[in-house]
């Protein structure tokens, strides 16, 4: 969680969850509707559309414009140039081949979830190296 993104923190106020437990049940949840006295407290606010969608929503990163863009140095920098903490693990040829290619504008070639875990775990053994 270092490095993920969270945010509820709005809501993670002492004297709010306090408050939450205290409430009964039917105002936590009614009729299907998950957080009912948040939906009532805001449908004034916000559109039918919005208060009334019960389907969790989760926050989607823009893996592939960061990828191609911002990160695409360190990308390159990192899995084509040279060594990397992780090629042990790896058939590097092969992921070298279906990076380039993702580069390149293949976004099959290799899953964004997939390159992102490569990422994450390859600056995780880096941090450890450094320590």
């Amino acid at each position: 969680m270092a490095h993920g993104v969270e945010s509820r923190l709005p809501f993670m106020d002492y004297r709010l969850v306090e408050f939450t437990f205290g409430l009964v049940d039917s105002m936590k949840l009614n009729n299907g509707y998950t957080k009912f006295i948040l939906r009532e407290a805001m449908k004034e606010m916000l559109p039918d559309q919005i208060v009334r969608n019960r389907q969790k929503r989760r926050f989607t990163a823009p893996y592939f414009q960061w990828f191609r863009d911002a990160w695409r140095p360190m990308l390159e920098q990192t899995f084509l140039m040279g060594s990397c903490h992780i090629q042990a693990y790896l058939d590097m040829a092969k992921f070298r081949n279906k990076l380039a290619a993702y580069l390149a504008g293949d976004n099959r070639a290799i899953n964004q979830g997939v390159l992102w875990r490569i990422l994450q775990v390859e600056i995780w053994m880096d941090s450890l190296k450094n320590k």
